[in-house]
């Protein structure tokens, strides 16, 4: 139970770091690409840093239509740095109208980020913006708030107006108080 413990308070101690880094730096950006500043406005840092190793390696892949607007082969023409996977060639299932990316890699259903050949099809459509099916939300920046707001609020639920009330009301004070300093610096 000690070990659990400890691991969890790294855990915690990581994911404060990068929500302070991704709240207090300006990522430097790699490309003119419009979809790499979405990312860094929605990404925690590390994801961002993820992200932007992907859009980097999407730079190695030609596209071949194999039905127009729907089945695209990418083919490996330049060959990078510790590549992810082995294969030359991955397929990628597309419907604009909705949104939807598959890939054969499977790098988004297992880590839930958008891999280098659906990148490289954005650059293809010149898709600005991660399309809101691509974006897991543990992922963004605003979870952690938006997780500890939902639970102070079931707080004042549970607790009624007792002292561990003012005390979720303090704290959704400060919140807010933080977010006010963040602004204004």
């Amino acid at each position: 139970m000690k070990q659990y413990v400890l691991f969890q308070e790294n855990v915690i101690h990581i994911e404060n770091q990068d929500r302070f880094l991704s709240n207090e730096k300006t990522p430097v950006f790699w490309s003119h690409q419009l979809v790499e500043r979405h990312a860094a406005a929605i990404y925690t840092r590390g994801i961002y840093l993820k992200f932007l190793t992907e859009l980097v390696n999407s730079t190695a892949f030609k596209v071949i239509e194999i039905e127009k607007d729907k089945v695209y082969d990418l083919e490996k023409h330049i060959r990078y740095e510790k590549p992810e996977f082995t294969r030359e060639m991955f397929r990628v299932h597309v419907d604009l109208s909705t949104g939807s990316f598959k890939c054969f890699c499977g790098k988004f259903e297992r880590d839930g980020i958008v891999c280098c050949h659906i990148l490289r099809l954005f650059t293809q459509f010149d898709i600005t913006h991660i399309p809101d099916k691509l974006i897991v939300d543990r992922w963004t920046i605003s979870f952690r708030e938006k997780e500890l707001d939902k639970c102070k609020k079931e707080m004042v639920l549970l607790t009624g107006e007792d002292q561990s009330h003012n005390a979720v009301r303090y704290s959704i004070l400060m919140s807010k108080v933080g977010e006010a300093c963040l602004d204004i610096s």
